[in-house]
């Protein structure tokens, strides 16, 4: 394993025309040591903006991807970082830890990555991408379906985190996301 170079990442991001980098799940305290160096004119490097640990449903992707890529100790803390929310209640206080990370947006994942694994429900991505609404937060929405898409634009997200890669768009489905 090699461990990235986050410095040499930022200037070569940089180097290629690209000046504001979202990171869609990466640990704050090390990005926000990355964008002070930035800031300061030690690093060269585009802006960054960052989530946090990205927020799924219990046992929801990535959970069984991290429980079988990494050993079983390194598993248990990795997803014990990862919010797991089951209830449209449990939503507020989910952003709100979520907040006290210096995050700047959120991140949902809304796809359960392999069909049979447990899928995060409308209600719940709504209750997420409100409460992160109320709280002047903007959502990026983790998809992998043409369901998963129409999801997260009912709920309201604002950025989807890639298109659909399990199933394409009609021409009307397209024009609704574009709407």
């Amino acid at each position: 394993p090699v461990k990235a170079d986050l410095r040499q990442n930022a200037a070569t991001a940089l180097d290629a025309g690209i000046t504001t980098v979202y990171d869609l799940g990466g640990v704050s305290k090390q990005l926000e040591k990355a964008e002070k160096k930035i800031e300061a004119g030690k690093w060269n490097g585009p802006r960054i903006l960052h989530t946090h640990s990205p927020i799924t449903t219990p046992g929801g992707h990535p959970i069984p991807a991290i429980q079988a890529l990494l050993p079983k100790a390194a598993a248990g803390l990795v997803t014990k970082l990862i919010p797991q929310v089951a209830t449209p209640e449990e939503a507020a206080g989910t952003i709100d830890k979520m907040l006290k990370q210096n995050v700047d947006f959120i991140k949902v994942i809304c796809d359960s990555f392999s069909p049979g694994l447990p899928e995060m429900s409308d209600a719940v991505l709504q209750a997420l991408v409100a409460e992160s609404h109320q709280r002047q937060q903007k959502v990026f929405v983790h998809v992998a379906s043409t369901q998963n898409v129409l999801s997260a634009i009912a709920a309201d997200a604002d950025v989807l985190g890639h298109g659909p890669y399990r199933s394409q768009l009609t021409k009307e489905q397209a024009k609704l996301i574009a709407e």
